[in-house]
């Protein structure tokens, strides 16, 4: 989620603006220029991702939030960086990037510190179409181009599926997995596990969706092993996910349709981009906006 960023001649004031991390304190006023730049959004929708935010362990080595525009005690811009943990790799969902219009020529300043980690892999789930020839030009690179809206329970495939019991599933999952599918399930995201038997089970993630256009309650998936893995038990998870969960459809990344799983897919439908030496692979958004602000 970014919006336009152009590049306007400096303002003429003698007011010096920084760029610097943002603290816990800076919150209330980030949060008022967040509900400005992306008017569709609620104040209580960026209260809510950003407590979820602080309620995660803090990065021991990067920005907590990420970066703002301060003159004198006005925040101008601001770009959130969400940081997996340091477990699963260097990597930061670039999101909800906004400078004021008179001061935009800043914007330079603020992405240039954001993005001067040459470890981590920066990742961006929602550009406006606008600011995709700028994500290119700063080194980002399209890792996935489709969407895939599916019906699952319509699909083939049996399984044995489960809500997560960490208690009995963790004796069979790494520790830094684990971790993972507690966390989001403390966020409000659907973790399931799937598979022959409780030893085979893999994990699956949903966050749910609005699918405006359907008209149907969705979900999108945001973490799994493999995708393919998802569509050979796509039938077994999708009847689940529509009992209990009331989830008609599910959101998944890919680049072409799958064979086997029923859905409309689009190609350039919500592009994600990445910039850094590990590119994430699809339908891996844990630790994104997705989980951590929702829908």
């Amino acid at each position: 989620m970014n919006g336009v960023i152009a590049h306007p001649p400096l303002p003429d004031s003698p007011a010096r603006v920084l760029c610097r991390e943002i603290a816990k304190a800076d919150l209330p006023a980030v949060i008022t220029l967040l509900c400005a730049g992306f008017p569709e959004r609620s104040h209580r929708y960026w209260e809510r991702g950003l407590a979820n935010l602080t309620a995660l362990p803090a990065p021991p080595t990067r920005p907590r939030y990420g970066f703002i525009l301060v003159q004198e005690a006005r925040v101008v811009g601001a770009l959130l960086l969400i940081y997996a943990p340091e477990t699963l790799g260097a990597r930061a969902n670039v999101s909800s990037w906004y400078v004021v219009p008179e001061f935009r020529a800043y914007a330079a300043l603020l992405v240039g510190k954001a993005l001067r980690a040459k470890d981590v892999t920066y990742i961006n789930i929602s550009p406006a179409p606008a600011t995709r020839p700028i994500l290119t030009a700063q080194g980002y690179r399209p890792y996935v181009n489709g969407l895939l809206t599916a019906f699952p329970a319509l699909a083939r495939g049996r399984a044995r599926v489960e809500a997560l019991a960490p208690e009995r599933h963790g004796r069979f999952l790494p520790a830094e997995e684990l971790t993972l599918l507690q966390d989001h399930a403390r966020l409000g995201a659907i973790v399931l596990l799937a598979g022959p038997g409780e030893a085979a089970m893999q994990p699956f993630v949903f966050a749910r969706r609005r699918l405006t256009r359907l008209r149907l309650p969705g979900a999108q998936l945001i973490y799994c092993r493999d995708t393919q893995a998802f569509a050979d038990m796509a039938g077994a998870i999708g009847r689940r996910l529509l009992r209990e969960h009331r989830i008609y459809t599910v959101a998944l990344d890919c680049d072409a349709p799958i064979q086997g799983l029923p859905g409309r897919f689009k190609m350039g439908n919500n592009p994600k981009y990445a910039r850094g030496p590990n590119p994430p692979r699809q339908n891996d958004l844990a630790y994104t906006e997705l989980a951590i602000f929702g829908d």
